[in-house]
């Protein structure tokens, strides 16, 4: 299990791989960051440095 933490407001996500916490992240921060315009390619940089084994 992998398991990422969201930076801004310290949700976590858990998830097999590292494509289904990109694919959790994307959506979270369409939902509950969205006046930040974060895009797919930040994220995706955001799990790669946070993501960790559970």
């Amino acid at each position: 299990m992998r398991v990422a933490t969201c930076p801004a407001c310290g949700k976590q996500f858990k998830a097999a791989t590292d494509d289904e916490l990109v694919q959790q992240g994307i959506q979270h921060a369409k939902e509950a960051h969205a006046d930040q315009n974060l895009n797919d390619d930040q994220v995706k940089q955001i799990v790669a440095q946070s993501a960790r084994d559970e």
